[in-house]
């Protein structure tokens, strides 16, 4: 395990170092790292979780989302396999994990991408944006506050395919708009989630 610190917010970021690929990529987060030892890490079993703590959208000074969300690697990343382990605390609450995302820090607000979300009243989708305006596939699963839920995305020329604990849940035509960008995790407001396991199996630049 190694740390990296983040770019916005004093904020960490883990990462499991033998599955990550980070070389000269970037990273801009708003989640934080926490681990065994410290007050928040009471709240929680396992060590070196990231959690999304922030409960009331800060004071900004630019057009950044109204969603809390980490990014890493490289704006040109054109083929992505992410997987992460994602609990959502309360009820009402979404999270999701993303591949191709084009945009962090001040310019978030209009972020393309691929976002699969999974949402605590039993139903994901698939989103090509961050303000969750353009629905690209949608369900029904089982999913519940407390509990965790392994995330899988994989995104590959204008084809992404997601998973829920290993169940493919859909493989979807992500639109010629949305070529390239990092990979990605977030919630879909300001409420606790936690994050773990986060493994980048594949990364290609164009």
């Amino acid at each position: 395990m190694f740390l990296c610190q983040c770019q916005r917010h004093s904020l960490f970021f883990l990462l499991n170092k033998e599955k990550s690929i980070m070389g000269n990529n970037q990273l801009v987060s708003a989640l934080e790292d926490i681990a065994n030892g410290d007050d928040q890490a009471k709240r929680v079993e396992a060590m070196g979780l990231l959690l999304q703590v922030v409960s009331t959208r800060p004071i900004t000074w630019c057009d950044d989302a109204n969603q809390p969300f980490s990014i890493i690697g490289n704006v040109t990343w054109q083929t992505t396999h992410l997987k992460v382990s994602v609990m959502l605390e309360t009820a009402t609450t979404c999270a999701f994990v993303a591949a191709k995302v084009d945009e962090g820090g001040c310019h978030s607000a209009s972020a393309t991408g691929v976002f699969f979300w999974i949402c605590s009243e039993g139903y994901w989708n698939v989103t090509s944006d961050l303000a969750h305006t353009e629905t690209l596939s949608h369900g029904s699963y089982d999913i519940k506050a407390g509990q965790w839920y392994a995330l899988d995305i994989y995104a590959k020329d204008d084809i992404a395919t997601v998973s829920i604990d290993g169940h493919e849940e859909a493989s979807v035509y992500t639109k010629s708009k949305v070529k390239a960008g990092y990979a990605g995790i977030g919630t879909g407001g300001y409420y606790y989630a936690q994050f773990d396991d986060f493994y980048l199996f594949e990364a290609t630049y164009f």
